[in-house]
């Protein structure tokens, strides 16, 4: 005596409509944090305040441990890496935002990048 299934039958013309309105809410929906480009510029921006105008790699390292970023010293290449994963998740994407310093033989710092990059599904 429970309900009985009754198929509905959708005409050709909708079912197109009915997959793409399906497609775009999985991928809307699943939107959330910060975008990973906005937290690149406002790091970036924080480093060139907070290390000065010749930062070493101490100075560096002190920016990294104060804003809680996990980071790799390579002394091979004299260079660190961070990398702040799942920053921004849109849909299957989500970024993060990486971070690389190049030392010279006297600790200064000779060059470095933040930008926000993919980082998988």
């Amino acid at each position: 005596m429970g309900a009985e299934f009754v198929p509905m039958r959708v005409p050709r013309y909708c079912a197109g409509s009915l997959v793409v309105l399906a497609a775009v809410s999985i991928v809307n929906c699943g939107a959330r944090g910060e975008h990973a480009v906005d937290v690149a510029k406002r790091l970036e921006l924080n480093f060139s305040r907070e290390a000065g105008v010749q930062p070493d790699r101490t100075s560096v390292e002190m920016f990294l441990r104060r804003h809680r970023i996990p980071y790799h010293i390579d002394m091979q290449r004299n260079m660190i890496f961070a990398s702040i994963p799942n920053v921004e998740r849109r849909g299957f994407i989500s970024s993060g935002v990486h971070l690389q310093f190049s030392f010279d033989d006297h600790e200064r710092l000779r060059s470095h990048s933040i930008e926000a990059v993919p980082t998988g599904p």
